[in-house]
C-alpha cells in the first residue's frame, strides 16, 4: 500500500496562487464585489453625515465616494491578507493558527480606513469629532479618539471579512485537493496497472526463441507459425498495457498462442483445452489476466509432475457475473484451498501457495485496483487438481 501524506500535494498547489497579489480565480472577484456591496447595504457607513446637508447630489456624490473607499481598501486588505497567507506559508497552520495573521491585517485595514476614508470625510462635512452613546453622553471626543474608535469597529467588520474569506478559500482549496488527490491516485493506479500488466515471463520468452531456433531446422514452416504466434504475444502485451481491459476472444487467442508455443517445449507432457462458448463475444477483461492464471498453472503444476499434465480453462457468465477458471494438474501434496477478494493488499503469500504467491497476488493486485471488491479469486484443489476461479462483474464492449 502506497501511503501519501494529506499535505503532499499542498506545495505544487498554493505555489502557484503565491506568486500573484492579484488572484485570478473570477469566483474571488465575484464574490468580493457582491459581498461589499451587501455589507455596505446593511452597514451604511455615511448615513449618520447626511444629517448635515439637504443636498442631494452632494449626497450622492459623498456616498459613491466613501462605499467606494471603503469597498477599495477593504478589498486590498483582503489581497494583502492573501498574500501572506500563501506567500509566507501560514495555509499550513489550522484555521485558528491563521487567526493572528487576520487581526494584524484587519487591524492595519481598519485604520486604514479610518484615516484615508472616515477622517477626510469628517472633516469636508464639518463633524464636531464626537461620538455619544443611547443616553446622549460623549463616549469620546477628538480625531485622535475618532480615528482610534472608527478604526477598531472597521478592524471588526474587516475581521469578520477575512473569516469569511478564510472559510471559502479553505472550502475551495480543499476540494480542489480533493481533486489533485484523486487524479493523482489515478495516475498512480494506472502505472501500477501498466506495470502489473505488463509483466512477461522472461524464461518463456527465452525458452520460445530457443525452441524455434532448434524448429527452424526441423520444421521450417512450424518453426515460422511460432515465431508469429511470439510476435502476437509480445504486441498484445505492449498494446495492453495501455488498457485497462481487452476482448475475451482477443486474451484467449493469445492464451492459445501461449500454449501452443509451450507444447513445442513440453511436448506431450502439455495437453489443454479451452471453452468459452457460453461467453459473450465482445466481454471484457483485464489484459494479460488469463494468460498470467496459465502461466501460474504450468510453472507450478505441469511442469512439476514427471508425466506433465494438462491445462483447462473455462469461461462462462453467470448472474452478470464472468467467470474465468483455470484447472491444472498438480501434485498430490499440493493440497491448497483458499479465498480471497481484490481489496485485500497482500492476499496469497508464497508460503501458502507453494510458491504461486507472486503470480496469483500480482492478478488480486490489478481485479482491486479495478473492481475494488465487487471482483473475487478463489483457489481450491479438486480430484488431482489446483483450481483458480476468478468472478468479475460481466462487462461487454459498447
Amino acid at each position: 500500500m502506497i501511503e501519501m501524506s494529506s499535505t503532499m500535494p499542498t506545495p505544487d498547489f498554493y505555489a502557484e496562487k503565491s506568486k500573484h497579489f492579484l488572484p485570478k480565480e473570477l469566483y474571488f472577484w465575484v464574490l468580493n464585489t457582491l459581498g461589499w456591496w451587501l455589507t455596505l447595504s446593511l452597514v451604511n457607513p455615511a448615513a449618520h453625515l447626511f444629517k448635515e446637508t439637504d443636498d442631494a447630489q452632494f449626497k450622492l456624490l459623498v456616498l459613491s465616494a466613501i462605499w467606494l473607499g471603503y469597498a477599495v481598501l477593504g478589498t486590498l486588505t483582503i489581497l494583502v491578507f492573501r498574500y501572506f497567507y500563501y506567500r509566507q506559508r501560514w495555509y499550513l497552520k489550522k484555521f485558528i493558527g491563521s487567526s493572528p495573521l487576520a487581526i494584524a491585517v484587519a487591524l492595519g485595514g481598519g485604520f486604514a480606513i479610518a484615516v484615508l476614508v472616515v477622517l477626510p470625510t469628517d472633516f469636508l462635512l464639518g463633524s464636531e469629532f464626537r461620538v455619544y452613546n443611547e443616553a446622549g453622553m460623549v463616549v469620546y471626543e477628538g480625531v485622535l479618539a475618532s480615528i482610534v474608535g472608527s478604526g477598531l469597529e472597521l478592524a471588526s467588520i474587516l475581521l469578520v471579512w477575512l473569516l469569511i474569506y478564510l472559510g471559502i478559500e479553505g472550502a475551495i482549496n480543499a476540494r480542489s485537493l480533493v481533486l489533485k488527490a484523486l487524479a493523482l491516485e489515478n495516475s498512480l493506479k494506472d502505472a501500477r496497472l501498466n506495470a502489473l500488466a505488463g509483466q512477461i515471463n522472461p524464461h518463456f520468452l527465452f525458452n520460445a526463441l530457443n525452441n524455434i531456433r532448434f524448429l527452424i531446422r526441423q520444421d521450417a514452416e512450424r518453426a515460422e507459425a511460432s515465431l508469429v504466434d511470439l510476435s502476437e504475444i509480445l504486441r498484445h502485451s505492449l498494446g495492453s498495457s495501455q488498457q485497462e481491459k481487452v476482448l475475451l476472444t482477443q486474451e484467449l487467442a493469445i492464451v492459445e498462442r501461449y500454449l501452443s508455443l509451450m507444447k513445442i517445449q513440453m511436448q506431450r507432457r502439455l495437453e489443454y483445452t479451452i471453452q468459452a462458448a457460453d461467453a459473450p463475444v465482445y466481454a471484457l477483461v483485464p489484459p494479460m489476466m488469463i494468460q498470467m492464471l496459465v502461466e501460474n498453472a504450468i510453472k507450478h503444476g505441469v511442469e512439476q509432475l514427471k508425466d506433465g499434465g494438462r491445462v483447462d480453462i473455462h469461461c462462462t457468465v453467470d448472474a452478470s457475473k464472468l467467470c474465468v477458471e483455470v484447472k491444472n494438474s498438480a501434485a498430490a501434496d499440493d493440497a491448497v484451498t483458499g479465498s480471497v477478494t481484490g481489496s485485500i493488499a497482500n492476499p496469497i503469500t508464497s508460503g501458502s501457495t507453494g510458491g504461486k504467491g507472486l503470480g496469483l497476488a500480482n492478478i488480486a493486485n490489478r481485479l482491486s485496483l479495478l473492481y475494488g471488491d465487487n471482483a473475487q479469486l478463489a483457489m481450491s484443489r479438486q480430484e488431482g487438481a489446483f483450481v483458480v476461479r476468478i468472478t468479475l462483474p460481466s462487462e461487454v464492449l459498447a
